[in-house]
């Protein structure tokens, strides 16, 4: 980083991909980010945002280690470096479907040093059919997808939470990253009533200026649903 940095962003890089738009890398006061589509997707803010994620994990969940991680929308891997400093023994998968970003990661933001990290080009909906189909598991599923500034449409699709909900070991925990908008209480009550209805112990956090979904896992080891879901599902 220069002296200008110190006072004046500066873009250190520029580039258009065709997943994701504009994408620039900026230093700032001592701060990288990567920006995409006006919104900070890597550094800066993000990475503050994802050590308060992790610290409920900690505080709420006495989440103490973790072994496996699937990282679904990587960007330059804030939250991956952030897991790795956490967790040192975790093993983390993230998929990114933008190339473009993937190399970023590696060249400004030092995701091919992060230890532990398998990085996977490809469509991160898609793939979680393959991961399910391998019957992988994993104790934290992070999601992250964006196209700019929008989250990716199926994150709310019922069908792919509860795909997701079956790749989590029996004490897993799935976290949503949500950009806060206008009208934000009733998006986050409409989002959590939908998760509740998939996932246990639901719990929606603002951190700094985003929502966290942080949901545990509904399914006992074999597959089958925890007794809480099923009085429920008696209950309708």
């Amino acid at each position: 980083m220069n002296f200008l940095s110190l006072i004046f962003p500066q873009t250190v890089y520029k580039t258009t991909s065709k997943f994701s738009g504009e994408i620039k890398v900026i230093d700032h006061a001592f701060e990288r980010r990567m920006v995409v589509g006006g919104l900070t997707q890597s550094g800066g803010i993000t990475k503050k945002m994802w050590e308060k994620a992790l610290d409920v994990l900690s505080s709420k969940y006495k989440v103490l280690s973790i072994k496996n991680v699937l990282i679904l929308g990587l960007g330059a891997g804030t939250v991956a470096k952030v897991i790795s400093e956490k967790y040192p023994s975790a093993k983390i998968v993230g998929i990114e479907i933008d190339s473009s970003i993937i190399d970023i990661g590696k060249k400004y933001f030092g995701s091919g040093a992060v230890k532990n990290l398998e990085i996977v080009i490809g469509d991160a909906v898609k793939m979680l059919k393959q991961v399910q189909h391998d019957n992988e598991r994993f104790d934290l599923i992070i999601v992250d997808l964006y196209k700019g500034k929008n989250i990716e449409k199926n994150v709310r699709n019922e069908s792919f939470l509860q795909k997701m909900a079956r790749n989590l070991e029996k004490n897993g925990i799935v976290i949503f990253n949500v950009v806060a908008i206008q009208n934000d209480n009733f998006e986050a009550t409409i989002f959590l009533d939908k998760l509740k209805r998939i996932f246990k112990d639901n719990l929606c956090k603002r951190i700094i200026v985003n929502n966290f979904f942080f949901c545990t896992n509904p399914f006992t080891k074999g597959g089958e649903l925890s007794m809480a879901k099923k009085k429920k599902k008696k209950k309708k």
